[in-house]
């Protein structure tokens, strides 16, 4: 986190530049400041486009940064900015800029989970222990693991009426009867991160496929 000089000397290289308070504020979420961008152009290009800034919003910051790498050298005292105490308009920026901050944080905790939530609320639901969604033809679930499982530790058995799944030597996490007959043998099962199970199973039409109404019963 920046303090509030570096917000502030961010903020006026940012707005010379005629850049976006977009690409201001994602410089700030990555704690960019003007001396860690000058220090070199190449890492400061690359920090950007780390930070998401597009390339004509890149190509602002680098001929900004070069235009303050000139003043400064030029300049016949270093120039410090400072933020006096009765210098309401600047501390009034540094805290307008800080909310935004906040709130842009708040806003990722919110897409994260909303799009953690749409990959398993389509037709399906979130539960305690799991996440699952359905096609008319088959369904996943998802559940958490402890970090750093490995492959070789998970358990989980599938049946054409039951599910079986958690870590090897352990309480199953998750476990019951479908709420309808699945084709177990072509059941597939995945490890990402090391810490999340997805497992997809097709539905098996007996007579007709249809939508399911619960992954397990009970």
């Amino acid at each position: 986190m920046l303090d509030a000089r570096e917000i502030f000397e961010l903020r006026q290289l940012c707005t010379a530049a005629s850049m976006t308070q977009e690409s201001l504020g994602s410089l700030l979420d990555a704690s960019l400041s003007v001396p860690v961008l000058v220090r070199s152009e190449a890492a400061a290009m690359a920090a950007a486009k780390r930070a998401g800034l597009g390339m004509e919003e890149r190509g602002k910051l680098r001929d900004a940064l070069r235009r303050h790498k000139e003043e400064v050298l030029s300049a016949e005292e270093p120039r410090i900015v400072e933020i006096d105490d009765d210098d309401a308009e600047a501390h009034h920026i540094v805290a307008a800029q800080q909310q935004l901050a906040v709130l842009r944080s708040v806003k990722r905790a919110e897409q994260a989970e909303a799009a953690k939530g749409e990959e398993v609320i389509r037709n399906g639901a979130v539960c305690d222990r799991y996440r699952w969604t359905q096609e008319l033809g088959d369904l996943t679930f998802a559940l958490e693991l402890p970090p750093g499982t490995a492959k070789r530790d998970v358990a989980c058995r599938v049946t054409s009426g039951t599910v079986s799944c958690g870590v090897r030597g352990e309480a199953p996490l998750v476990s019951g009867e479908f709420y309808a007959r699945v084709r177990a043998d072509e059941a597939m099962w995945q490890l990402q991160d090391n810490h999340r199970l997805v497992v997809s199973v097709p539905k098996l039409a007996l007579d007709r496929l249809q939508w399911w109404p619960c992954l397990l019963r009970g």
